[in-house]
């Protein structure tokens, strides 16, 4: 933490030096490394509490196979995957999952959410040919072990196929069935009960798939009753909220409604510049998005200071190499020449790999 402390020290004399206002001081950029300082060392003081942990467990139990150590694995994948090391969770949630195959036997509830983890972590690092099978058993376990049709875990892991259907490519036919039979019962439940969020996250992947297969009337009808729901459950302000009404933005747009779309689009922005950081991706999606509807429209002037927003946010976040960052460049680049301005779109297209080519049209 010294070196956290230091990064402080030196924030608090700049801003004391040159004041909260000067432009002299790095003061942003002095805090923001502080911060940063002090998430990494409470990152690593968080993944050594994992380790320990499971060394814990390890030395108490009465032997290799046993459900503390599995429970303290869980929490190490966890870590990882919070973490944003996904590919380290894998070891201990196949080790974990093991040891519950072993205790509680096939079939069980506890062995069918051990599969269910490390399926949805494959889902996560799109191995889908690793998801589904796991995915598959966990449902058909805990179809046998709950014995009723809509309890929640089964509800659940009917959604889990339906989401991975969705992604696996050649297999997004397969995702409706799962979809549709896991909102229907959370349905059922939501007419006893207030709506859920996760009701409107499966609404939005029906509607995405929807999008897939062109059925647009279908998806419109669907996200709209998502963002019903989140706007209910949630409020009207909320960051579900604004992803929700993103997603119809990308509908209107598609359907040719573009005063609607770029109406939405700006809800959308407005949430989220209220209620996310100034460089969070779902802003920075957001923004991109409009800057393009704008484009399509021919007010480059408008899109011009959007693509610059959202360029600026993603190379701080992901950086120039990031496939997002990319596209945006390349459709920044695109609004350049065709305002006469080849030079300055040149000049940013060298910012690219050389081996990149083509161009992404305005979306």
């Amino acid at each position: 933490m010294g070196k956290c402390v230091r990064a402080l020290l030196l924030f608090t004399l700049a801003w004391l030096i040159y004041g909260q206002n000067s432009y002299s001081a790095p003061n942003q950029k002095g805090l923001d490394k502080a911060a940063q300082c002090v998430k990494e060392t409470r990152e690593q003081e968080e993944l050594a509490a994992a380790i320990h942990a499971v060394k814990s467990a390890e030395a108490s139990a009465k032997g290799k196979q046993d459900p503390g150590i599995a429970d303290a694995l869980d929490q190490l994948a966890e870590v990882h995957r919070k973490q944003g090391r996904p590919d380290q969770a894998e070891a201990p949630l196949i080790r974990a999952k093991d040891i519950r195959l072993s205790v509680f036997g096939p079939g069980s509830t506890e062995a069918a959410a051990a599969l269910r983890r490390l399926g949805l972590l494959y889902l996560k690092r799109q191995r889908y040919a690793d998801a589904e099978p796991l995915l598959k058993q966990a449902l058909l376990w805990r179809q046998i072990a709950r014995d009723e049709p809509d309890h929640p875990d089964v509800v659940q892991s009917l959604a889990d196929l339906g989401i991975l259907y969705l992604f696996f490519d050649a297999h997004h036919a397969q995702a409706e069935p799962y979809l549709k039979q896991a909102i229907e019962l959370e349905d059922a439940q939501a007419q006893q009960d207030k709506p859920s969020p996760k009701l409107a996250t499966w609404l939005n992947y029906l509607g995405s798939l929807y999008v897939k297969e062109e059925r647009y009337a279908e998806a419109l009808l669907v996200c709209e009753r998502a963002l019903a729901i989140d706007e209910e459950v949630l409020g009207k302000a909320h960051p579900e909220v604004a992803t929700d009404v993103s997603n119809l933005a990308v509908l209107y747009q598609a359907t040719g409604r573009l005063t609607e779309a770029e109406q939405a689009y700006q809800r959308a922005r407005a949430i989220q510049q209220k209620t996310l950081g100034p460089n969070d991706l779902e802003l920075v999606e957001t923004t991109g998005q409009l800057a393009g509807l704008l484009h399509q429209q021919g007010r480059s002037q408008e899109a011009e200071t959007l693509y610059r927003q959202a360029l600026a946010s993603a190379k701080a976040v992901l950086g120039p190499r990031d496939p997002e960052v990319i596209e945006l460049t390349q459709a920044y680049a695109a609004l350049l020449k065709e305002t006469g301005r080849a030079d300055e779109a040149r000049l940013l297209e060298s910012q690219l790999n050389p081996s990149i080519s083509g161009w992404n049209t305005p979306r």
